[in-house]
């Protein structure tokens, strides 16, 4: 009994030692490895969703694009005139289109005899209706009608008003002719051209000098092309 005691004892002073020799803790040295400065940067939601947006306001800005310009010039003399001012400005680097406008401005009377079997039959009735206004002490402007419907007809003129065609009409019927009165139209035309350009400078500044040296009469009227309301004039 006595020699299990002593054993035991033994036993616990060794396992006391062998515990405190394994217990003892190692010096271990961490290294940790570098990491760029940007993995752990703390980034607001909202800085992320206006950063795009920022971007593309930059690219836009940094893109100007100028508008495209339109000169509306005009009235030129007559279709001629205003093809040979196509042909200039487009000599130097502009497009143009030709614009035609037509309005009745005003009504006339005709008055006229109508037309007769022969242009030769005509002629001789002229001759004795001009012989019989003599005669009459009466003046009154008279020609031949040498084409169209009323062709072999003779015309006394346009008048301005109804009042003074019914009065030449008169003065031939105490002559001894039956004349009648139509009603006529009169159709003015305009000519302008319309003219492109990147921007008012260069046309303005450069080119309308030019023209108004050599076509005084003209005038231009600009505007951008998206765009429908008129712009100042110069001269």
């Amino acid at each position: 009994m006595r020699n299990i005691v002593i054993l035991l004892l033994l036993s616990n002073v060794a396992y006391f030692f062998w515990s405190q020799f394994k217990s003892k803790p190692e010096d271990f040295t961490t290294v940790q490895s570098p990491t760029s400065p940007g993995d752990n940067t703390l980034v607001l939601l909202s800085e992320l969703n206006s950063a795009p947006l920022a971007a593309e306001t930059n690219n836009v800005e940094s893109d100007p694009r100028p508008s495209t310009v339109c000169f509306s010039i005009g009235d030129f003399l007559d279709v001629s005139d205003a093809n040979q001012f196509r042909d200039f400005v487009g000599a130097e680097g502009f497009e143009s289109t030709l614009n035609l406008t037509q309005y009745l401005e005003r009504s006339s009377y005709r008055v006229y005899l109508p037309s007769f079997s022969s242009l030769g039959i005509a002629a001789i009735s002229l001759e004795a209706i001009k012989d019989a206004l003599v005669a009459a002490g009466l003046t009154l402007e008279s020609s031949l009608i040498t084409e169209g419907s009323l062709e072999n007809g003779i015309a006394f003129g346009l008048f301005n008003t109804q009042d003074e065609a019914v009065n030449i009409q008169v003065q031939l019927a105490g002559l001894g002719y039956v004349a009648d009165i139509d009603q006529v139209f009169q159709a003015d035309s305009i000519f302008r051209v319309l003219v492109r350009a990147s921007n008012s400078s260069p046309f303005e500044l450069q080119i309308w000098p030019k023209i108004q040296i050599e076509r005084p009469y003209l005038n231009s009227t600009e505007n951008l092309c998206e765009t429908i309301a008129q712009g100042a004039q110069f001269p």
